[in-house]
């Protein structure tokens, strides 16, 4: 004598076609939801300059692990605005920010640089303070 098949498993067969697009659904969240987490996003950088009508030049580097892998030359020959933003394209990870800023005192040029850790994925603007010190 034949057995009845589990309820449930009735239950499943007759309604297959109506659970295939949660069952699909539930795969594509499965597999997609790690592979978006390590899809680059933008990330947007503001620096903040001490001084800025010295300044004649900045270059923006983001570095992974030492080396660069984006980045900006900005020149100004009269002087930098004190905000300046530009915005990158970084996987999630541990970055390094370097700002080379050049100066002029009217007689000769200087160069300071500043680096600062960046982790990514950032929640808003990432702002880089400069007007304290070392850049």
């Amino acid at each position: 004598m034949a057995s009845d098949p589990h309820p449930m498993l009735a239950w499943l067969a007759k309604h297959r076609r109506r659970l295939a697009p949660l069952v699909l659904f539930g795969g594509v969240m499965l597999v997609g939801g790690p592979l978006m987490k390590s899809a680059p996003r933008a990330t947007s950088i503001r620096l903040r300059l001490p001084e800025p009508g010295r300044v004649r030049a900045v270059t923006l580097s983001v570095l992974d692990a030492g080396e660069p892998i984006r980045g900006v030359h900005l020149a100004y020959a009269a002087g930098a605005p004190d905000r300046i933003s530009e915005e990158f394209e970084l996987k999630p990870g541990h970055y390094e920010v370097r700002v080379d800023v050049t100066r002029t005192d009217g007689v000769g040029e200087s160069e300071a640089t500043a680096i600062r850790a960046l982790d990514v994925p950032a929640e808003g603007t990432v702002v880089l303070d400069l007007t304290r010190g070392d850049a």
